[in-house]
């Protein structure tokens, strides 16, 4: 099972929280569990960590205690929010990060993050290309 994908100059990861210890140098941490997210607050919270993350000349990123689910959020929403604000950054600034992390310490979480972080992004950068992307609306 691929665990990672390559976006412009930037590796993005999904491991098993268990390999968090031989990881660790340097990376900026975000430790997302505890609180009620709405989407727009789990937005903020991972723009407002690559940003800092970037401010501060760090290249790499960790996103660590993910298995909360997102509190109210289901872990597949929570998962393609992160991916889709990851992404956003990286388009916005390709230079910013070398590697990108969720530690998951669940397995069925991890199961739903690897298929919605790096499936999503697969799906996005290699399929669906660059953009701009027709859609329709189904009523």
């Amino acid at each position: 099972m691929n665990t990672e994908i390559k976006i412009k100059n930037t590796r993005i990861e999904v491991v098993r929280g268990d390999v968090l210890k031989e990881r660790m140098n340097g990376h900026v941490i975000s430790s997302m569990s505890r609180g009620q997210f709405t989407e727009d607050f789990l937005r903020k919270e991972v723009g407002g960590a690559l940003g800092t993350a970037r401010e501060l000349k760090k290249r790499q990123i960790a996103f660590v205690a993910l298995s909360f689910c997102g509190g109210n959020l289901p872990a597949k929403g929570s998962a393609k929010i992160m991916a889709q604000t990851v992404l956003k950054f990286i388009r916005e600034d390709a230079e910013a990060f070398d590697e990108i992390i969720f530690y998951i310490m669940d397995d069925k979480i991890f199961e739903v993050f690897h298929k919605n972080v790096i499936g999503y992004l697969t799906y996005v950068t290699e399929v669906l290309g660059p953009g701009p992307y027709v859609t329709v609306d189904i009523i």
